[in-house]
């Protein structure tokens, strides 16, 4: 059952999806051509239009590239909201399988489509900014080269536990926003959509906040190596945080659901 429902949030959500995806790979490709074009082009201590235009659209387009990676948390939201809460939820709730495996379909779909949206985002940053920059370099143009400090190499066990990190915090965050638009349409009166929008962004903050006030600790003692500490304490955080408000989800929609 769990995966008839994994397969229709997934569906659902990639009708709104797709089409931002597309138009963000579309897009890409003559945003990369007139970058290329610009390296190809530069010439130092000169300013033109070209200058100018590329000053404008670089960080507009890799901020709207980056946006993309927020795009599913929005449609998630609408996508719990209409399921659960609006007229699907009647039939939704009375289907045969329990609380858990509603929110792990969607949780799981989040996940999938979070993955989707961010490999997108990094492509077309990179055919917008990195790609254009390394052509160029291998055309012999006169770019700019700026010297940079000697860098040492990091630890690949902690390249590891970052992308661990990394991981964590994005299956969290679709705990967090089941959670939040849980409490948003099901507790709130009035401007629900907007109230859930604010939990989301409060639990967001307050872990933050607790983490650096552990750094801010980190330097009273620490024997080890304080990064290692930290990125597992908090990555202990966000999982402790996810499981709890993940059962306090489930209870909510088992104990204070009321569809009639």
């Amino acid at each position: 059952m769990l995966k008839k429902l994994f397969a229709y949030d997934f569906r659902c959500m990639a009708r709104p999806l797709l089409p931002i995806l597309l138009s963000a790979l579309i897009a890409a490709v003559p945003l990369c051509a007139f970058f290329c074009y610009y390296w190809y082009s530069y010439q130092p201590y000169s300013l033109n239009v070209l200058d100018f235009l590329y000053v404008m659209l670089l960080p507009v387009s890799v901020f709207a590239f980056l946006l993309l990676a927020v795009s599913p948390a929005l449609i998630l939201l609408l996508h719990v909201r209409s399921n659960f809460f609006g007229d699907e939820g009647y039939l939704t709730f009375v289907l045969p399988t329990g609380t858990h495996r509603l929110l792990l379909s969607k949780f799981f779909a989040g996940i999938v489509w979070t993955g989707i949206c961010v490999l997108a985002g990094i492509l077309c940053i990179y055919l917008v900014k990195d790609l254009p920059l390394a052509l160029s370099q291998t055309g012999g143009a006169a770019t700019p080269t700026p010297d940079l400090p000697s860098t040492v190499n990091p630890d690949p066990a902690y390249i590891l536990l970052s992308y661990a990190e990394a991981a964590v915090i994005i299956a969290s965050q679709i705990i967090f926003l089941l959670f939040s638009a849980t409490v948003g349409f099901l507790l709130i009166e009035k401007m629900k959509f907007f109230v859930s929008i604010l939990i989301f962004i409060g639990i967001n903050l307050l872990i933050p906040i607790l983490i650096s006030m552990i750094r801010s600790l980190s330097g009273l003692g620490f024997s080890l190596d304080t990064n290692w500490i930290l990125t597992i304490v908090e990555i202990l955080l966000y999982i402790g945080a996810g499981v709890g408000l993940y059962f306090l989800t489930v209870y909510l929609l088992r104990h204070r659901l009321n569809l009639e």
